[in-house]
C-alpha cells in the first residue's frame, strides 16, 4: 500500500513537472548572480593559467621553420608512358628519416613532395635542406643508372627557393581572452550542475 502511494505521488509530481516544465531565465540569472563568487573565482583561475602558459611559451627560444616543394623527376618507359622516378609518398617517407626533417605528399598531387624543417638556427635549416638535396640526388642516380639516358625527362628538383619564417608563437592577449572566456563558461556550468544536483536530491527527499 505504501509502495503504491509512493508510486502515485511520484507520478503526480512528474506530471506536474512536465506540464510546467518551462525554463525561468530570471531564476537562472538570479542563481548565477547569487553564485557569482564561484564564477569569478573559476574565471580568474583559468585566466591566470592562460597567462602562465603564454609566459612559459614566450621564454622559449625562437623557432624557425623552413618549407620547400619538390617535384619528382620523370622518365619515359619503353611503352612511351610517362612515369615518376619516385612515388612521392615513398620518397617523403625516406626523406623524413633525415634528422629534424619531415616530408609529406600533399593531397591531390601525384608529383609534389613538401619538405618541412624546424630549428632554432636558420643556418641549420639551410644545412638540412642541403642534406635533403644530396639525398634526393643519390636516390635519383640509383634509379637513373638502371635506365637509358634518353628516357630521362627530368630529375627531382625544388620548385622554388626555401621559405624560412618564424614559427608563430601563441599570442598572449588571444590566449588570455580565450582562457577567461572558457573560465567563465566553466564557472557557469559548475554552478548550474551543482544547482541541478541539489534540486534532484530535494526532489527525491520530497517523494520519500
Amino acid at each position: 500500500m505504501i509502495k503504491k502511494s509512493n508510486s502515485q505521488k511520484q507520478l503526480n509530481h512528474l506530471s506536474e513537472t512536465l506540464s510546467n516544465d518551462e525554463i525561468d531565465l530570471f531564476e537562472i540569472a538570479e542563481l548565477l548572480w547569487y553564485k557569482k563568487i564561484i564564477i569569478i573565482f573559476v574565471t580568474i583561475a583559468c585566466g591566470l593559467l592562460g597567462y602562465g602558459y603564454t609566459v612559459y611559451e614566450s621564454n622559449k627560444p625562437m623557432v624557425y621553420q623552413g618549407k620547400i616543394l619538390l617535384e619528382s623527376g620523370a622518365y619515359i618507359t619503353k611503352e612511351n608512358e610517362l612515369r615518376n622516378l619516385h612515388a612521392p609518398r615513398d620518397m617523403a617517407m625516406m626523406i623524413s628519416t633525415i634528422k629534424n626533417v619531415s616530408a609529406s605528399a600533399p593531397n591531390g598531387t601525384s608529383t609534389l613532395i613538401e619538405v618541412t624543417i624546424s630549428d632554432t638556427e636558420k643556418n641549420e635549416i639551410l644545412a638540412n635542406f642541403n642534406k635533403v638535396y644530396k639525398f634526393i640526388e643519390q636516390q635519383d642516380n640509383l634509379f637513373i643508372n638502371k635506365l637509358d639516358s634518353q628516357q630521362i625527362i627530368k630529375v627531382t628538383q625544388a620548385i622554388d627557393e626555401p621559405e624560412i619564417t618564424e614559427k608563430s608563437k601563441n599570442r598572449m592577449m588571444l590566449v588570455i581572452i580565450l582562457s577567461i572566456t572558457l573560465g567563465g563558461m566553466l564557472g557557469i556550468f559548475l554552478v548550474l550542475i551543482r544547482a541541478a544536483i541539489k534540486n534532484r536530491r530535494a526532489f527525491k527527499a520530497n517523494i520519500k
